[in-house]
């Protein structure tokens, strides 16, 4: 049945199937938020965080949820813009930070399209741009079709 999908219908539902494998319901009834992103960013004093602090070890302030607009895995980090109703950030992702098998389901399992659910810290990169290390995430919604 399913080799009359696209591969990469195919290919995402196989990450379903893998999602459950592990544990993980790739459908889950709610989530937790404590911020629309675009209070995330107003409410957030970027200037006063010690960014190397949140880099080696973000605490589990912030909850954001969003779809995933675009990914980019560099090895040992991954960066994401995340957006919802009101605005759109970037989150990244730490191997040291989340350790091996979470830093593997987020850079192998999200595809762009897939809703997540994000805990953090804010911190601004050396680009300057303001974002969310994360210390904890979740598939909030997999997107079975692509974007």
């Amino acid at each position: 049945m399913l080799k009359n999908y696209p591969k990469e219908v195919r290919d995402r539902i196989e990450k379903i199937e893998k999602l459950r494998d592990m544990g993980h319901n790739p459908y889950p009834d709610k989530v937790e938020r404590s911020h629309k992103i675009q209070e995330f960013v107003i409410q957030t004093d970027f200037d006063k965080i010690d960014n190397e602090a949140v880099v080696n070890k973000p605490a589990s302030d912030v909850s954001l949820v969003g779809r995933i607009m675009f990914f980019r895995d560099f090895g040992k980090l991954a960066f994401a813009k995340i957006q919802d109703d009101t605005a759109a950030v970037q989150i990244c992702f730490k191997k040291d930070v989340l350790g091996e098998q979470s830093y593997k389901l987020a850079v192998k399992l999200y595809d762009l399209g897939d809703f997540v659910a994000v805990k953090g810290q804010g911190f601004t990169t050396n680009k300057g741009e303001h974002s969310l290390m994360v210390a904890e995430h979740m598939i909030a919604c997999k997107a079975i079709k692509p974007l």
